[in-house]
């Protein structure tokens, strides 16, 4: 949305409709949360590790520090259409860091991998975060990665959800 009152009218045409009724039932991956001033980040998939939650909480703070850092200087970066959006979102979805993003401004498709890199790189610059936990993470398989291996050695969903329990006990247990 280009601006505020975009949001409100937004608000005032679900609410209007009975689509919702309350803010909370907006499904954004990012929503204003106007009774306390800031914004919602959309939960990342359950993480079998606590450090790799704790890594991309890092991430997203990073991301914030940087936003906030532009939007204060006035560098404000025109709206990215949302099928845009979308687009690269599937593509992560489907592919993970095997995948291709597609640059918002040069519409070239450019590997996942290299574009988290570079905005890792850019990120590390500019923020005081530590986000040496996101690098291990592109360093090691992902959880879909995992579970995708226990699929294809055992053919069995079970065996899948008890991998990905038995990780996370040893994870938190450890």
């Amino acid at each position: 949305m280009s601006s505020w009152d975009d949001y409100v009218d937004y608000v005032d045409y679900v609410w209007r409709s009975g689509s919702i009724r309350k803010l909370g039932e907006i499904w954004w991956d990012v929503r204003p949360a106007p009774k306390i001033g800031t914004i919602e980040l959309r939960a990342f998939d359950v993480q079998t590790a606590p450090w790799r939650a704790e890594a991309l909480l890092a991430l997203t703070a990073a991301l914030c520090d940087v936003l906030v850092e532009e939007y204060e200087a006035g560098e404000r970066r025109a709206i990215v259409p949302t099928r845009e959006i979308e687009e690269n979102k599937w593509s992560a979805q489907r592919y993970g860091l095997d995948g291709s993003f597609v640059d918002h401004y040069s519409h070239e498709s450019i590997k996942s991998r290299k574009v988290l890199e570079g905005w890792l790189e850019r990120l590390e610059s500019q923020t005081k975060r530590d986000l040496s936990g996101v690098v291990h993470i592109l360093d090691e398989p992902t959880e879909a990665d995992r579970q995708l291996e226990v699929w294809r050695e055992t053919g069995s969903v079970v065996e899948v959800a008890r991998d990905v329990v038995a990780r996370t006990r040893i994870a938190t247990e450890g």
